[in-house]
């Protein structure tokens, strides 16, 4: 019986053939090689055991061992291990270098010259050397939230890394089957995907991660100021939290998940806006319209960059110029263009007589004071009686009707320096002297039957200079008054319902951007506001029904002049101890 097995197993061999990848034949049960249990089976590997029986009473040739290992998807492999006359005891330690578990056949074998040998066969399960991720909760939340994910094979050994939208993720800690996290302030707006990476390989999760969108319960307060604090009750609020109002400045003074507190740190314009709370680019608006009280509205700009022309009101409309002339219009918010300043001049200075406007040249280089009155409906302008004192930066002031200028650059002190001019006759009559060093480049307003005048450049000293001095036009008489806060040239004055407001021009320190009023019954001056752009030089104003309207002017930065066409409306029932109104 045993030679009829041996001639039907060496008749399959002739048919098969002998080769080193053996197909992975039938289970043979034939003692010659037995297959023991594997030993050490991890992640790193298993060790195969065997043993190769001969009989020591018979003589045989070289036997070769080894194993015959099966693996789905990837075939089968033979395994050599050496050679032996004897009977021998061998082992293979098979590493694994696969991330994924996986399975695999395995037979010992034996072959000599004419047949092969196998073992009974065993499947062994290889661990793999991958982690996996099998879910992580909450799916939804803020940045900062404490995050667990759940799965297996996690190390710390293994320098974990852990992102959500490829964002680090700060490690809280870790086990083999968890990892505790904080979601990264630095994760951006969008839902992301997690992934572990240990060592250089990385799993991702199928699953992502969403914020959750803020949200807005109740405000405050929807009219606010400049340096106001508003106070917003909402959920998911976070780190990365940030309040806008439009182009205001704000910044958060404490924060939680349901509370903010904000700081209204710069509101320039005064405008009706949508109050926002955005976290990580998720963005809740309040119902309700957010409005922004501000002294200050940007309107439309002046078609040219210039500065040092001139401003006076027709008809309740703005008229501006320095060789271009423009009309604006408030209800339109737009500039036409009008007949040109015959010869303009640098610098020009502006009054309004009985609804008539006025312009006087005044400069250097060019032929100073003279007058010229320009004529609306026909568009066009008309040449009047000169300025009869020193024209080189004039300064002029309009006091209950009536208009006076000041020359205010000469050599002889004592020459007439402060006229009236009367338009019925188109005439030039003295007025008192101003009997102080020369001063030009002044401010002018006026209240009541008072005009004010002063600050600009002392000639005597060749500085700048913050002394005031008050006409009266009922005794024709100047007196000194409390001095501007700072000394300025190239100023503005303008009064608005017998309030008098001077400022802006150069300091000592550079470019000066406040405005100021006086108060004569105190003989004060008190800060109001803070002009919105830093051209503050030889700006133009104008006023229409209760508002200013300032603009143009340049500034010197490294020295070098920039100009503007920028222009702004100052509203000073705006102004928070003056505001009465129901909406801005």
């Amino acid at each position: 019986m045993v030679r009829l097995y041996s001639i039907i197993f060496l008749s399959l061999l002739l048919l098969l053939g002998c080769k080193e990848d053996l197909e992975f034949p039938g289970e043979k049960d034939f003692p010659f090689v037995v297959l023991k249990n594997p030993l050490d089976n991890n992640f790193d590997g298993v060790t195969l055991s065997g043993s190769l029986i001969i009989n020591s009473q018979q003589t045989h040739n070289m036997v070769s061992y080894g194993f015959v290992i099966d693996e789905k998807y990837v075939g089968i492999d033979t395994l050599i291990i050496g050679q032996a006359e004897y009977s021998i005891d061998y082992t293979y330690r098979l590493e694994n270098f696969s991330n994924d578990d996986r399975s695999i056949k395995v037979q010992a074998f034996g072959r000599d010259e004419h047949n092969t040998y196998l073992s009974n066969r065993i499947t062994i399960g290889l661990e793999g050397t991958s982690h996996e991720i099998h879910d992580f909760n909450p799916k939804v939340g803020n940045k900062g939230d404490t995050l667990v994910i759940k799965g297996y094979r996690f190390s710390s050994e293994k320098n974990p890394e852990v992102k959500i939208n490829k964002s680090i993720a700060p490690i809280l800690s870790i086990s083999s089957d968890s990892i505790v996290i904080k979601v990264p302030t630095s994760m951006g707006s969008e839902a992301g995907r997690l992934s572990v990476k240990l060592d250089n390989h990385e799993v991702m999760t199928t699953d992502t991660f969403k914020y959750l969108k803020p949200k807005i319960l109740d405000v405050s307060t929807y009219v606010a100021w400049e340096n106001d604090t508003i106070i917003i009750i909402g959920e998911n609020f976070n780190l990365d939290t940030e309040v806008i109002i439009g182009d205001a400045e704000t910044r958060i003074l404490q924060l939680s998940r349901d509370k903010l507190i904000v700081h209204l740190e710069k509101a320039t314009f005064r405008v009706i806006e949508e109050l926002v709370v955005s976290s990580d680019g998720l963005r809740t608006y309040t119902t309700e319209p957010f409005r922004l009280l501000s002294s200050w509205r940007q309107i439309r700009n002046f078609p040219i960059k210039t500065s040092h022309g001139m401003g006076f009101t027709i008809n309740k409309k703005g008229h501006v110029g320095r060789n271009s002339f423009y009309e604006y219009n408030p209800t339109t918010n737009l500039w036409i263009q009008k007949s040109d300043i015959p010869a303009g001049s640098s610098y020009l200075v502006g009054f309004v007589f009985d609804n008539r406007g006025f312009i006087i040249r005044t400069h250097t280089s060019w032929p100073s004071g003279r007058l010229y009155e320009f004529l609306p409906d026909e568009n066009q302008w008309v040449q009047k009686t000169s300025f009869p004192g020193n024209s080189t930066r004039i300064s002029t002031l309009d006091a209950n009707n009536r208009v006076f200028a000041y020359g205010g650059n000469t050599d002889d002190d004592n020459a007439p320096n402060f006229f009236e001019y009367k338009p019925q006759s188109d005439s030039w009559h003295p007025s008192a002297h101003l009997s102080v060093p020369v001063i030009s480049q002044t401010i002018a307003f006026s209240i009541d039957n008072d005009g004010y005048m002063g600050t600009g450049i002392d000639h005597l000293s060749g500085s700048l200079t913050n002394t005031i001095y008050r006409y009266n036009l009922l005794n024709d008489s100047w007196t000194e008054v409390s001095e501007f806060p700072v000394s300025i040239a190239e100023g503005i004055g303008f009064s608005i319902d017998g309030v008098g407001y001077a400022g802006l021009g150069r300091s000592e320190q550079g470019e000066n951007r406040e405005i100021y009023t006086y108060d004569p019954m105190l003989d004060q001056w008190k800060w109001v506001t803070t002009y919105p752009d830093i051209h503050t030089r030889g700006c133009v104003t104008f006023t229409i029904e209760g508002k200013v309207y300032i603009g143009t002017g340049r500034y010197y930065p490294l020295q070098v002049a920039r100009y503007t066409n920028a222009f702004y409306e100052f509203d000073p029932q705006y102004l928070r101890e003056n505001y009465q109104h129901p909406n801005p």
